[in-house]
């Protein structure tokens, strides 16, 4: 369904998923995000639904993700006993790829040091309503950390360049993974220039409830993580969480706002790869290979190109568009 069909939903989607799935079931509820309203009367995104009703999101970065995650999401449903969204946006679905199809029956692990005696799965044999308190412990202590442990164990997500010297660690989300890469290979950053900033990437596939120990192990001793995605700062909120007690150096995380709180990466709208290299080149303060004047190109040719008008709809595109 549309963003708009899963804020109407939340009702469905809490009672179900608090009752569980069955081990040979699964759901994946899809949902369609319009980030800048190009389709809908308002910019809107789900992940905040899904979280209030405590289900897991997973966020495809391109078409074959959709498959890949897809096949996973049904299986991490299957092994916690939850219901699990996938959040899409128009950038990832309304476009094409020629990719190579998964494995149909993927040898996913399912870590069984998770499961409790009872199982985590749909238990008939506990009463509704009178163990309501019972079902939000199962959701809350049982059903969620088991499917942070899934997707830990099956590397959900996981590094995507990696440097010896962790100056800055920079980690994605979803279709900002792409305007990411996108972003560093406009800018002429291949290995050995990552290396020489001590840039590395980290890609996120599911956003909440955010497995925070892998990123940390991962960025170390890094001066700074850049959190890039489009919206609410899901991922970068959980990560500040995870690192508020945490002993030694404190980490700057930045990604919305910089580390003197000013506006850096947008809460409105999407992005594009050149917003999202303005913000990695303002982060890096170890230059080497100078970059900033990569960047200061790469705007004059920007600035200098022939703006197209944006191609105006047919009042008839799509019964329930707000073009009508």
């Amino acid at each position: 369904g549309k963003g708009n069909g899963v804020d109407r939903t939340a009702d469905v989607f809490r009672n179900a998923n608090m009752l569980g799935t069955s081990p040979l079931g699964g759901v994946l509820a899809v949902g369609g995000d319009d980030h800048a309203a190009q389709s809908s009367m308002f910019p809107h995104q789900t992940d905040g639904i899904f979280q209030s009703v405590q289900m897991p999101v997973l966020q495809p970065a391109d078409v074959s993700e959709i498959l890949t995650l897809g096949l996973a999401g049904i299986a991490m449903s299957r092994f916690a006993g939850v219901w699990v969204a996938m959040k899409t946006i128009a950038e990832v679905v309304e476009s094409a790829a020629g990719v190579d199809l998964p494995d149909g029956y993927p040898e996913f692990i399912s870590p069984r040091g998770l499961v409790p005696p009872h199982g985590l799965n749909w238990d008939p044999t506990i009463a509704w309503p009178a163990q309501r308190a019972e079902y939000e412990r199962r959701m809350i202590e049982e059903r969620l950390p088991a499917a942070i442990g899934w997707a830990t164990a099956n590397r959900l997500d996981g590094p995507v360049v990696t440097s010896a010297a962790r100056r800055l660690c920079i980690v994605t989300v979803g279709k900002a993974h792409q305007d990411v890469m996108q972003a560093l290979d406009s800018l002429g950053v291949g290995r050995d220039e990552a290396e020489a900033l001590g840039l590395s990437v980290y890609k996120v596939a599911m956003s909440w409830p955010l497995a925070t120990a892998p990123i940390l192990a991962f960025a170390g001793d890094a001066d700074e993580i850049l959190v890039v995605e489009e919206k609410a700062p899901t991922v970068e909120s959980q990560i500040k969480a995870a690192l508020f007690h945490r002993a030694g150096r404190r980490m700057r995380v930045t990604g919305k706002t910089d580390a003197e709180d000013g506006p850096l990466l947008p809460v409105v709208m999407e992005f594009t790869p050149l917003m999202v290299a303005q913000a990695i080149v303002a982060r890096l303060h170890h230059d080497p290979i100078g970059l900033a004047s990569r960047l200061a190109a790469w705007q004059a040719r920007a600035s200098a190109g022939e703006v197209l008008p944006f191609p105006v709809r047919k009042p008839f595109f799509c019964a329930g568009c707000p073009h009508n």
